[in-house]
């Protein structure tokens, strides 16, 4: 199945609206949910979770002096997808004076499935802008920990039409083994987390170097080109994302 998602915001009389807004099945967004200036987007899904062939392109185009927060519902489950595969793009637009924070719900990838998402952002010099990627090794509660078939997913930060920031991740365990010393060891969960936030990054550098930040896992954080990278494992998704979640104050 193919599905569409995009909206487009821009800020009127005070506060974030949003000018238009589509979606195809299984996905909804919610009514916003205005507090002041600030606007909250929840992302729905009808269906289980990804199968073979499920492609989802979402896009997103924040107007200059927008202040929005995107989450989704709940975790993003793909299926095992046979010899088949399920892929995800997202593009954001962020404009001037804008600030945006995405956080998506952790990607769980079941045994056998094969996934490939992507994201792309265009900043201005004067947006501010959060974005997290979590994902688990497996189901482990069903005692599976990387049998999946690909893990694949990649971020791309562009400022002013440059790029500033990029992460890929790939997980292929066929071809190698996760659980060595310096890889993910005992921890179930990975994440990173990409922060532009002028003026700021020493402020969430500190955050994130925190000694009890993140009670069950490890955290790495840096400068990017342009912008802070905070790097994590974890053994839960839950408490990876509530981490994660904490900085949006710090934008």
């Amino acid at each position: 199945m193919e599905s569409r998602i995009f909206v487009q915001t821009a800020r009127q009389n005070g506060r974030t609206q949003v000018e238009d807004m589509y979606f195809t099945a299984p996905y909804k967004i919610m009514r916003p949910l205005y507090n002041g200036g600030h606007t909250d987007l929840i992302l729905m899904a009808a269906s289980a979770g990804l199968l073979a062939s499920d492609s989802i392109d979402a896009q997103y185009t924040f107007g200059d002096g927008s202040d929005v927060s995107i989450r989704t519902q709940g975790f993003e489950k793909v299926f095992n997808t046979g010899n088949g595969q399920a892929h995800r793009h997202i593009s954001i637009e962020v404009g001037e004076n804008a600030r945006v924070c995405f956080l998506p719900q952790p990607v769980i990838p079941f045994a056998g499935s094969d996934y490939c998402g992507s994201m792309t952002v265009n900043l201005q010099k004067s947006s501010r802008f959060l974005c997290a990627d979590v994902f688990t090794c497996g189901r482990t509660g069903c005692g599976e920990r990387f049998a999946m078939r690909r893990f694949e997913n990649r971020l791309c930060i562009m400022l002013d039409g440059k790029p500033v920031f990029a992460e890929h991740t790939l997980v292929q365990p066929e071809r190698r083994g996760y659980t060595g010393l310096g890889q993910w060891q005992e921890f179930t969960h990975q994440g990173v987390l990409y922060a532009y936030a002028p003026g700021k990054e020493d402020e969430i550098l500190a955050f994130a170097r925190q000694k009890d930040g993140l009670p069950d896992g490890i955290v790495g954080a840096s400068h990017a080109v342009q912008g802070v990278c905070i790097r994590a494992l974890a053994m839960s998704g839950d408490t990876l994302f509530r981490f994660f979640e904490r900085f949006d104050q710090l934008v």
